[in-house]
């Protein structure tokens, strides 16, 4: 199987890129920020969310980063269960065990079900970086392992550019990862409900909102660094290897045969057409690039694939080559009974369908079992802001946002830990 270069990004990619930085900055200003509503989930509703997110992280666990998000999950689990939440249940059900006919109807009568019309985007970006959790007074900074050698840090400035840094040569002095503040939209709730008076659960259900507001917004700007066509995405065709050694991607020792090696970490499928699918190719030519650095010559040994992202329209488009007169081996057995769960010459892959990629694009992003950057975030300085002044409380509403303190570092030269092919032609 051979690969060619890939093809330059296309017009729209660029445009979707640049597209999700800008709609992952939300303004700081009370005044300009945009305001959006909050939803009417019960708790039955998040709670049935956040075990979807549970298991899912049960199955996918990249370097303890899944036992992370199940303790997360089943913190948030606990926490939606309010008292006033639980005390008013439980009012009801002791009163109707005891005969008050009120509460027996209420018991009884009263079966809510919730809906939305909503099919929510899709965010895994962040699990291609390894996150980190900052103390009041602790700062982010890198250092190169070997004395003498500069390298370069690409991180995320205040506009969600990208700033690159870089150590001095000969200098022990460490490289600051600058953090920024960033906010999320107004979220808006009624403050009282005319049937029902003031509840604080409803509060409450805002703030599970603007949570995941946070986490949308973090994916988006991360997106723009790792979809192709982006200003400062990860994914390049050729790699930088000559000139200043802090830029490049790669150093190479004398003795290696830079022959061997990948061009870049993007390729693009020879026999490509704009009908071609996703396809075993791609599980070849990913297999191709990580084996040809050899083992085990890099900082974090090297690369595994961990997971596949494609557009959730084409991930099921390699089972086209599996057919039920197909003569059963171990990868088609796989297939029939594991679906997107397999493994094949050696490795273990997990294929997820994204509904934000375009599908014209035909890309599929690999992560790695290594990370393509580090993300920094200082919890102490997260808080929600309430705004209830006089000119919203006379219409019944309030609003409230988070703000967080964040910073992403970016080695250069991991870059090589990511992966991309085009298996279509673009249009």
């Amino acid at each position: 199987m051979k690969t060619a270069p890939a093809n330059k990004p296309t017009r729209q990619e660029v445009r979707h890129a640049t597209a999700l930085r800008q709609s992952a900055l939300a303004s700081a200003n009370p005044n300009t920020r945009q305001v959006e509503y909050a939803s009417r989930l019960s708790v039955e509703d998040v709670g049935r969310f956040l075990g979807r997110i549970k298991q899912r992280a049960e199955i996918i666990n990249p370097m303890n980063v899944g036992k992370k998000i199940v303790a997360w999950a089943e913190t948030a689990m606990e926490a939606i269960h309010t008292e006033d939440w639980l005390r008013s249940k439980g009012d009801i059900a002791y009163a109707a065990a005891h005969g008050d006919r009120e509460a027996v109807a209420l018991h009884a009568a009263a079966v809510e079900i919730t809906t939305e019309n909503v099919v929510r985007a899709n965010s895994n970006w962040l699990a291609y970086f390894e996150e980190r959790s900052l103390g009041e007074e602790d700062y982010p900074v890198i250092n190169p392992d070997k004395v003498g050698m500069q390298v370069a840090i690409d991180a995320i400035g205040q506009d969600g550019g990208n700033r690159t840094i870089a150590a001095q040569l000969n200098d022990p002095s460490p490289v600051f990862v600058p953090l920024h503040m960033r906010a999320t939209n107004w979220i808006e709730y009624p403050l009282v409900d005319a049937y029902h008076g003031s509840k604080v659960k409803d509060l409450a259900l805002a703030q599970f909102d603007v949570a995941r507001d946070r986490a949308w917004r973090t994916d988006e700007l991360l997106a723009s660094y790792l979809l192709v066509g982006g200003a400062n995405t990860r994914l390049v065709a050729t790699f930088v290897t000559s000139g200043d050694i802090g830029l490049r991607d790669y150093y190479a020792h004398p003795r290696v045969n830079v022959a061997n090696l990948p061009a870049g970490n993007f390729v693009t499928l020879s026999g490509n057409s704009t009908t071609t699918k996703f396809r075993k190719e791609v599980f070849d030519a990913i297999i191709e690039y990580c084996r040809a650095w050899g083992e085990d010559v890099m900082e974090g040994g090297t690369p595994r694939p961990v997971e596949i992202t494609v557009a959730s329209s084409h991930v099921t488009a390699f089972l086209s080559q599996v057919s039920l007169t197909t003569q059963s081996n171990m990868i088609v057995d796989q297939i029939f009974e594991g679906g997107m769960v397999m493994t094949y010459a050696g490795y273990t892959w997990i294929i997820t369908g994204n509904n934000t990629i375009d599908p014209n694009s035909g890309v599929a992003y690999v992560r790695m079992d290594q990370p393509v950057g580090i993300f920094f975030d200082k919890p102490c300085l997260a808080k929600a802001i309430q705004d209830e002044s006089p000119d919203l409380l006379v219409q019944n509403k309030g609003r409230v946002c988070e703000v967080w303190c964040e910073g992403f570092a970016m080695p250069r030269h991991w870059r090589k830990r990511t992966f991309g092919v085009r298996y279509k032609t673009p249009v």
